[in-house]
């Protein structure tokens, strides 16, 4: 009788192992994918610092951060007033009562600006670039505009000054004169995401001079951590945590007087003015604002700003999904001290709508919130 080869059933055990082995780690890895790549571009837009980051099949990324790049520079384009060629500016040197061609994108963001005025009782307004360029020139002369020089310029601001057409805008005075700087990022941000998300991604972020909306999560991390920006220290009052599970998407916004401001008689003003008043609004030294897109949250946060917390909490009561904080400086503190730049340094005091606090997470490397944990 012939003795079996051991070699034989060596070899066959061997081969009936692995075979077990691959079945196994089959069986073990059903449903699971690779994991994400992510992939970030920082380009320059809208005269800031940005970043758009994609999270998913590393083939998809380039396209999807490609798409929403063309998004950006499209709005940029058509809505900057430092481009002389842009629609906008082609708007702002129109003589009165001509209709002026526009695009589809920037007919929704005016239309956008307008619903936003009428929510805001008139705490936003479009027409404010008049304002804006009095007082830029006050800086540069170093003394508050003469209030004959601020009721010319406030005549020329109103959104009922402007109108629009199919296909077109008009205004009712060769004067007035349009900025969108207080909703067209936002609306460039959103359509940025809106772009990105024609593509099988797992998580998805735009960030343009801070103002940010996402969707998902990152390669390595469940939330995206977006940080609140101190107004005075340069450091954080605490971290927004968004984004995760589900498909909705979240923005965050911020408005504030520490990164644009004039200077006069050594006192710092803010950017942001009151369209009803013609002043610079004193109410907050930032705000930010949490929504379901980043038009709303950019519109809103320049709002709240004038508007301050109490008529902003009132207001946004009436908005579902928007959440607002304001990072307040009292102007009456005794001990307030300002620095070289104009800069005051009197403690701040928050005050949040209820739902925002859901979203903020004060972590080890975030200042502590003052007199609210």
């Amino acid at each position: 009788m012939q003795m079996p080869d051991h070699r034989f059933w060596t070899r066959l055990g061997v081969l009936m192992g692995v075979a077990g082995g691959l079945l196994l780690a089959g069986w073990l890895g059903v449903g699971r994918q690779p994991p994400p790549a992510q992939r970030t571009i920082t380009p320059l837009l809208m005269g800031t610092t940005s970043r758009l980051i994609a999270v998913g099949p590393a083939d998809q990324l380039d396209a999807a951060l490609q798409a929403a790049l063309a998004e950006l520079w499209r709005v940029e384009s058509a809505m900057s007033t430092y481009d002389p060629g842009s629609e906008l500016s082609r708007l702002n040197r129109a003589a009165a009562g001509k209709p002026v061609a526009l695009s589809p994108a920037t007919l929704e963001v005016l239309a956008a600006a307008g619903t936003l005025h009428a929510q805001s009782q008139g705490a936003f307004d479009a027409t404010i670039k008049p304002l804006a360029e009095l007082w830029a020139e006050a800086g540069r002369r170093n003394e508050p505009p003469r209030p004959e020089e601020l009721a010319a310029a406030r005549k020329l601001v109103g959104f009922e000054n402007l109108s629009l057409l199919p296909g077109a805008a008009v205004k009712s005075d060769s004067g007035v004169s349009v900025s969108l700087d207080g909703i067209a990022k936002g609306y460039g941000i959103h359509r940025a995401i809106l772009a990105m998300r024609q593509y099988p991604l797992v998580g998805g972020l735009v960030d343009v001079g801070g103002d940010v909306e996402c969707f998902g999560r990152p390669a390595a991390d469940s939330v995206w951590r977006i940080g609140v920006q101190h107004p005075r220290s340069g450091g954080q009052l605490g971290v927004l945590h968004l984004g995760g599970a589900g498909h909705d998407t979240v923005a965050v916004c911020t408005s504030g007087d520490y990164r644009r401001y004039v200077t006069i008689g050594g006192r710092r003003l803010s950017h942001i003015l009151d369209p009803r008043t013609g002043w610079p609004a004193e109410h907050a030294a930032g705000v930010t604002v949490v929504g379901p897109n980043a038009i709303d949250a950019d519109g809103w946060a320049t709002a709240c700003a004038v508007l301050g917390p109490d008529d902003g909490l009132r207001l946004l009561a009436n908005q579902p999904g928007l959440q607002a904080l304001w990072a307040l400086q009292d102007e009456s503190r005794s001990d307030r001290a300002s620095d070289a730049g104009g800069n005051n340094r009197a403690p701040l005091t928050i005050r949040m709508s209820e739902g925002f606090r859901r979203y903020l997470v004060v972590e080890d490397n975030a200042r502590r919130l003052p007199a609210l944990w």
